[in-house]
């Protein structure tokens, strides 16, 4: 049976990752399947006392480019997937839960595609989208501590935009 979070952390996914790719310039688009012809994916774990898991991003190098300004470094990708697990911490740290990330890991290959763990008590978000550049095929696996939930804080609606936050 789903966690009762499990519409929340969906909506933060898309949500997040239209604002983040939009960002760089490159428009998501909901799309029915994903490519097999991906060749980047970049993937970042996290952990924390109410949830862990791990977020991957799959693409082709023309999508890197698009938010990149030019040819894309490999890990270039590896630091959208950082930036969209960042905006989901602030998201997550917004309805009390906490998580500290990983350092993300860049792969490079032929047909790469995520799909999802069946182990009992991990759920997954996949979203599929398309861009003008090409396929995006974003993964959240979660999995909560047991009794945990997500309960919004009291600052949730004077919060600041993950964009206006500057932190030193």
């Amino acid at each position: 049976m789903p966690h009762r979070d499990s519409e929340t952390i969906a909506a933060l996914v898309d949500a997040n990752a239209r604002a983040l790719f939009e960002t760089y310039g490159a428009p998501l688009a909901q799309s029915d399947g994903v490519s097999t012809a991906t060749t980047y994916a970049a993937i970042i774990g996290y952990s924390g006392r109410e949830l862990s898991g791990s977020l991957c991003i799959t693409t082709v190098p023309e999508v890197a480019a698009k938010t990149y300004g030019a040819e894309a470094p490999a890990d270039w990708l590896g630091e959208l997937a950082n930036q969209l697990l960042g905006r989901l911490k602030t998201d997550l740290a917004k309805r009390g839960a906490e998580v500290f990330l990983t350092t993300p890991l860049v792969l490079k290959g032929y047909r790469l595609e995520v799909c999802a763990n069946d182990e009992d008590g991990i759920e997954t978000v996949l979203q599929d989208y398309q861009s003008e550049e090409g396929p995006v095929r974003v993964m959240l696996q979660y999995e909560f501590k047991q009794g945990c939930n997500l309960t919004p804080t009291q600052h949730v609606e004077n919060a600041l935009d993950v964009s206006e936050a500057i932190l030193f």
